[in-house]
């Protein structure tokens, strides 16, 4: 029997937000930002901590530095309902970026140049016991880590599909890798979820439908490709449709990608059909890039359910 609903794995941060960056910002010496927020992000605790507020039970694995960054980023987790799996490693440093908000909602991200002191999950600090015990297993975006790719990768997704959990992924935009470094781990993914320009950097393609075929051709049972605004194209073998997106006011797009992706795990979990899954994803979305911050905006699911009832 499952005692678990789902166990997210990849990247978590400490985000320093930064609201209302001018455009001017490197060419004077004192810029004034409109606000300045210490969060968490990543895209691994983005949906953790979504499918926590709507009232799933979730483990976050991820390694962390022994550092103040760290213990924020745990201390945040459990506050908001999340359990922690955290490798905790000596000598290694926590994640942090510096996430730059435009007025438009539009934003940047700055973060330190990876090295080998950078905590980034690797296939020993996933215990496959947990992953059996587990509903659903994501992983917050393939590439995040280069021990998690190849059999690795399908190890852990082989181990979740067994055991009967459904399985969740979407993308890292990476230079210099492709997707034969995760062909073998396809066919044990049964939701893809990668952006349009996710999609378009690992596949060449630009056609939603033709970036779906590739992925489904590898052995993935459905895809799904982000639009942003212009909502999300799903597509499997019995079906083929593009699901619109909320319209609302937009303050911060960062995260909602993630809040997407924890939204349709939910749908999953309370067995509704894909377009139902994909309407939750996109008020989960919608609700999310009217705050500023990558997290936090949904509450519960009784607020989203009221979201998309108001904008049905």
């Amino acid at each position: 029997m499952k005692t678990l609903d789902v166990v997210s794995f990849g990247v978590t941060v400490a985000d320093l937000l930064v609201k209302g960056v001018p455009d001017t910002l490197l060419q004077e010496d004192v810029s004034r930002a409109e606000d300045m927020i210490l969060s968490v992000g990543g895209d691994a605790l983005n949906q953790a901590s979504t499918l926590a507020q709507l009232g799933h039970s979730v483990t976050l694995v991820a390694r962390l530095g022994k550092d103040i960054i760290g213990q924020h980023i745990i201390n945040t987790c459990v506050e908001r309902g999340i359990t922690p799996g955290f490798a905790v490693k000596e000598g290694l440093i926590s994640p942090i970026s510096i996430v730059l908000i435009k007025p438009d909602g539009d934003r940047y991200f700055l973060g330190r140049k990876l090295d080998k002191l950078n905590a980034r999950v690797c296939f020993e600090d996933i215990d496959l016991e947990l992953i059996k015990q587990a509903r659903a297993v994501t992983q917050g975006s393939m590439f995040t880590s280069m021990d998690l790719v190849g059999e690795n990768l399908k190890t852990v997704f082989k181990t979740a599909k067994d055991s009967g959990a459904f399985t969740i992924s979407d993308f890292l935009n990476k230079p210099g890798v492709s997707l034969e470094d995760v062909r073998v781990a396809m066919p044990y993914i049964d939701y893809l979820l990668p952006s349009l320009e996710e999609g378009t950097f690992y596949t060449g393609e630009t056609d939603p439908a033709r970036i779906a075929d590739i992925f489904l051709n590898m052995g993935v049972g459905t895809v799904g490709v982000k639009q942003g605004g212009d909502g999300v194209y799903l597509k499997n073998a019995d079906l083929e449709v593009t699901v619109p997106s909320y319209k609302v006011p937009v303050v911060d797009t960062t995260g909602a990608g993630d809040n997407f992706v924890a939204g349709f795990i939910s749908g999953l979990l309370d067995g509704e059909d894909l377009l139902s899954c994909a309407r939750r994803g996109s008020a989960c979305g919608a609700i999310n890039v009217g705050e500023v911050g990558a997290s936090g905006a949904v509450k519960s699911k009784q607020q989203v359910l009221d979201f998309m009832t108001a904008h049905a």
